[in-house]
């Protein structure tokens, strides 16, 4: 059985292959090349990629705000575990010159002086 080619045949089978071809090489291309345009290719330093992850990773997050709340309870015992020590001090100078009517035995002025100390364990 002999088969001949046509030309017709023979130039739907090359336009398939042209076509075939013309995708292969323009799916290996990035698509902004295809377009023309060329994205700037922008280097990290570890830095920047930590500070990046930091705020965009919510696991991250969640332990940073895990951390900071162990803290804050940490920091609260330990200010009730510690004694307290207060000291206060209070004076007074006064003079009332409304005593003179009462007679010249009572002292018109008045000197007043007080310190607490205080210590309280919690």
């Amino acid at each position: 059985m002999k088969r001949t080619i046509t030309l017709s045949t023979w130039g739907r089978n090359f336009s398939l292959v042209i076509v075939f071809l013309l995708t292969a090489v323009l799916c290996t291309l990035p698509f902004s090349a295809v377009r023309g345009e060329e994205k700037e290719v922008k280097i990290l330093t570890l830095e920047e990629a930590l500070r990046i992850t930091a705020e965009k990773n919510r696991d991250i997050q969640k332990a940073s705000e895990y951390r900071n709340l162990v803290e804050s309870r940490y920091v609260e015992e330990r200010a009730a575990a510690l004694p307290q020590f207060v000291i206060a001090a209070h004076a007074s100078n006064s003079r009332d010159e409304s005593q003179k009517a009462f007679g010249i035995g009572l002292p018109l002025r008045s000197n007043t002086r007080s310190v607490e100390l205080g210590l309280s364990q919690a």
